[in-house]
């Protein structure tokens, strides 16, 4: 493969987490492969935003399916599939 500085140095700024630079010998610094994560996990990394948007939307006393059709619809306009893998039904 071939790699420009420019590409390099991209990869290595935006890799936020010291967990995904991998350090191989004789071969220098890689972007590591991440391993699978469950949803439970890749939830938590998103704990404190989430908690963060529940209480905003409590304090301007939202409905939850308010809150949801919100970020259903901001998901969708940032290129999300349709698709409602947690099963909530959203009332519009």
């Amino acid at each position: 493969m071939l790699f420009t500085y420019i590409s390099i140095a991209y990869g290595l700024l935006t890799a936020p987490l010291k967990e995904e630079l991998e350090v191989l010998p004789g071969s220098g610094t890689v972007i590591a492969v991440l391993p699978k994560s469950s949803s439970a996990e890749r939830t938590q990394l998103l704990g404190t935003e989430i908690e963060q948007l529940v209480v905003e939307a409590k304090k301007l006393r939202m409905e939850l399916n308010d809150v949801l059709a919100a970020v259903s619809k901001h998901w969708q306009r940032l290129g999300g599939a349709g698709e409602n893998p947690s099963g909530y039904q959203i009332n519009r």
